[in-house]
């Protein structure tokens, strides 16, 4: 049996729309004219800077850089809007799955989950070669979180057809691998 199950458009549910809101509403507001215009060094203290979370302990860092994105870029835009939009795009239909408790859950967990990970990989990776410059860089963004619904969703959804780049359909579960690799081959270089 040949059965194609087609893309649904994306549920608002409650709380992807709070993260959307709070995402964006941390960017704008806080990022892009607290910081930019009265130079306040939010995102120096909120950021992921695996050298502090490791060796410092300061743990906040963990979840916060969670809500942080380019703000002094031209791709600033660009990157929040593509991460929101992942959120939009799978993060509706994983929540009318799991509830909201649940799915929020998932997302920060995600989050902090891949910030632990990098922060600790690039520490060994430090202490294996010797370079520490690679333990102060900064890391912001919802990404980690993001990854973490879009593995969620190639697995529950398998089957669903996903247009890649909007052209090349292709099964959520394909799209879900295809990412990651993407992903793994940018973290390495």
């Amino acid at each position: 049996m040949n059965r194609q199950v087609q893309f649904q458009m994306a549920p608002m549910t409650p709380v992807v729309k709070w993260l959307l809101i709070i995402t964006v509403g941390i960017w704008f507001f806080l990022q892009v004219l607290l910081e930019r215009f009265f130079n306040v060094p939010l995102t120096a203290a909120l950021s992921l800077v695996p050298e502090r979370v490791v060796e410092n302990f300061e743990i906040w860092r963990l979840f916060t850089y969670i809500f942080l994105h380019i703000s002094d870029q031209p791709a600033a835009v660009t990157h929040i809007l593509f991460n929101m939009l992942m959120l939009w795009f799978f993060g509706g239909r994983l929540e009318e799955r799991w509830g909201p408790k649940f799915f929020g859950f998932f997302y920060v967990m995600s989050g902090i989950g891949a910030a632990l990970v990098y922060s600790f990989g690039i520490v060994l990776h430090a202490a294996y070669t010797g370079v520490q410059s690679a333990k102060m860089v900064p890391v912001i963004g919802a990404s980690g979180s993001v990854f973490g619904l879009l593995i969620a969703y190639g697995l529950i959804f398998r089957n669903e057809i996903i247009y890649f780049m909007g052209v090349f359909p292709m099964r959520a579960l394909t799209f879900a691998i295809l990412a990651g690799l993407i992903d793994f081959a940018s973290m390495i270089t």
